[in-house]
């Protein structure tokens, strides 16, 4: 779009450090502060934001190659780490310390750096193959669905799927169900945070009314799936309302906050 390399590096780095912040955040207010350093996918996705910024001129090959090696090296380092040590079942323990917090972010936490950052990796290599690359070290043909097939699963089957299938054929943009995920994409990162809110606090709630201290046991016990699955439906259907006035104000939920802090 013609912005400046220091322009482009103020948006990038403003972008990662908010989704990193958030994360934070969102495990103090919604999983309680002593999960802050649990690493919530959010803390992930803010640090793979400005790894994919200083990348972004390797060709699809090279990032390839990148998510290759760091698949090899992540068990291992797992392992002469303690990677086993720090999980009792599927709770991650960890101390309030500098080794401890720095290796729960980097192997050992729930979406720690390495291996989790090959999806991002594989994801822009994708992009970049079908669109965005002009170096012409790319995948032909069934290169890249095999190779994505290999590293990260149906994911990246699953988009060259719809690519093939897809490609140029004419979507109406007005349509209630294009309107309905569209809102809903825009929207992500709030729901994400919103809905996580919406259950964990229920569970708190429900856990201090029972005079339990451990809240999580109520997981696939405080309601039938039939039910558990209705609740669902009436939270999507109830949100979108919500999303559709923050549309109309523009200024409301985080997509809102990080315009502003962009724009800034």
């Amino acid at each position: 779009m013609g912005r400046s390399e220091l322009a482009l590096s103020k948006v990038v780095v403003r972008r990662g450090l908010f989704l990193f912040v958030d994360g934070l955040a969102f495990a103090i207010v919604v999983w309680l502060p002593e999960e802050v350093f649990d690493r919530d996918i959010l803390t992930l996705l803010g640090t793979s934001t400005l790894i994919l910024f200083r990348l972004r001129k390797w060709s699809p090959r090279r990032l390839v190659g990148l998510v290759i090696l760091v698949l090899l090296i992540s068990p291992p380092l797992r392992t002469a780490l303690g990677y086993a040590s720090h999980w009792r079942g599927e709770e991650y323990i960890y101390r309030f310390t500098m080794k401890d917090v720095v290796l729960g972010f980097l192997l050992q936490g729930y979406f720690p750096l390495l291996p989790w950052v090959v999806f991002a990796l594989v994801g822009f290599a994708t992009g970049k193959h079908y669109w965005g690359d002009e170096s012409g070290d790319r995948f032909s043909g069934w290169g890249l669905p095999v190779v994505g097939l290999g590293l990260v699963g149906l994911a990246g089957l699953g988009f060259w799927v719809s690519y093939c299938g897809l490609n140029g054929r004419r979507v109406s943009p007005e349509g209630a169900a294009m309107t309905f995920l569209r809102r809903y994409s825009r929207f992500s990162l709030t729901t994400y945070m919103v809905h996580h809110a919406v259950h964990v606090w229920t569970l708190l709630l429900l856990a201090a009314w029972k005079g339990k201290r451990e809240p999580w046991w109520y997981y696939g016990e405080a309601v039938s799936t039939p039910l558990a699955l209705t609740l669902a439906l009436l939270f999507i259907a109830g949100f979108y309302g919500v999303l559709v006035v923050w549309e109309r104000r523009k200024r409301y939920g985080f997509e809102g906050a990080l315009r502003w802090l962009i724009e800034a």
